[in-house]
This record gives C-alpha cells, sequence and structure tokens, in this order.
C-alpha cells in the first residue's frame, strides 16, 4: 500500500507541459508545471508570462481547458486563435477552481502539438466595455467633448 501511494505521490510530481495562448492571440507559450500544483499555481506561472495592466491580477484570468491541434506544416500558422472559434468541448475551469490539482483537469499525460488551455483577460483588460441598455431605449454614441479650459 504505502510503495503504491509513493509511486502515485512520484507520478504527481511529474512535470507536464501546458501549450497556453491569448485568447485572440496567434502565439502560444508554454508553462511546465508539475501535477500536483494546482489551478491557481497555473494562473500564477501564466501571469508571470503575460502582459497586463497593473489592474489584472492572476486570479483574474479565465482559463479554458481546449484540445487544439496544431499543424505544423499549415502555412497559416500566425492566425489568432479565438476563443469563440472552438468553445465547442471547451470546458471553463471555474474560479472555485483555484485549489484544484492539474492533474484532476488535465490528466498525467496531453497530447503534443496541442493547445491545452486559451486565457481569457478580463473584459475591461481586453478593452470591451459592457453597456446594458433599457428596453426600448437607443444608445447613441458621440466622440468625447473637449473640456472647458482644455487645448482644442
Amino acid at each position: 500500500q504505502i510503495a503504491a501511494d509513493n509511486a502515485r505521490m512520484t507520478d504527481k510530481t511529474t512535470l507536464i507541459t501546458l501549450t497556453c495562448i491569448l485568447d485572440g492571440e496567434d502565439t502560444a507559450f508554454p508553462i511546465d508545471i508539475s501535477l500536483n500544483k494546482t489551478i491557481g499555481h497555473l494562473k500564477d506561472d501564466i501571469y508571470g508570462k503575460i502582459s497586463t495592466g497593473p489592474e489584472v491580477k492572476a486570479k483574474d484570468l479565465t482559463l479554458w481547458h481546449v484540445s487544439i491541434l496544431i499543424d505544423v506544416d499549415e502555412e497559416e500558422d500566425d492566425k489568432p486563435i479565438l476563443l469563440k472559434d472552438y468553445l465547442v468541448g471547451a470546458k471553463k475551469i471555474r474560479a472555485k477552481q483555484a485549489a484544484t490539482e492539474i492533474c484532476e483537469i488535465f490528466g498525467p499525460a496531453l497530447p503534443k502539438n496541442t493547445i491545452h488551455v486559451i486565457v481569457q483577460l478580463p473584459a475591461a483588460a481586453s478593452g470591451a466595455t459592457n453597456v446594458q441598455v433599457p428596453q426600448g431605449q437607443q444608445l447613441q454614441l458621440s466622440p468625447p467633448s473637449s473640456r472647458p479650459g482644455s487645448p482644442s
């Protein structure tokens, strides 16, 4: 029994490489992480490899477990990867899963030449703005007017 538990522990400390990409980007990046680390650790590692504004924290990242085959022979290898194109089959890794171990989400072995994680930034960081307009009303957008006393 102890030998089996030790073998399991040894397996869980094995490093795996997750291939990640930011939603809308065309360049993937690797994250080497132990199977016994958590999703929170993964978010921290990803956060260390991406550029975001100071308002975004590692915990704010949304991760999607995907399996997108990378065709290394394809000439159009620099097309951006858009989450919306891969929602079928994608699994959102919920914020409540921060303490879940990597092995519970991804398993002990991963397919090669595959993107495993799409990283989604919070809407505010990605430049998107959510506006709710009451039913029956219209939203009119106009350029900002210059403030009094500011140079025109």
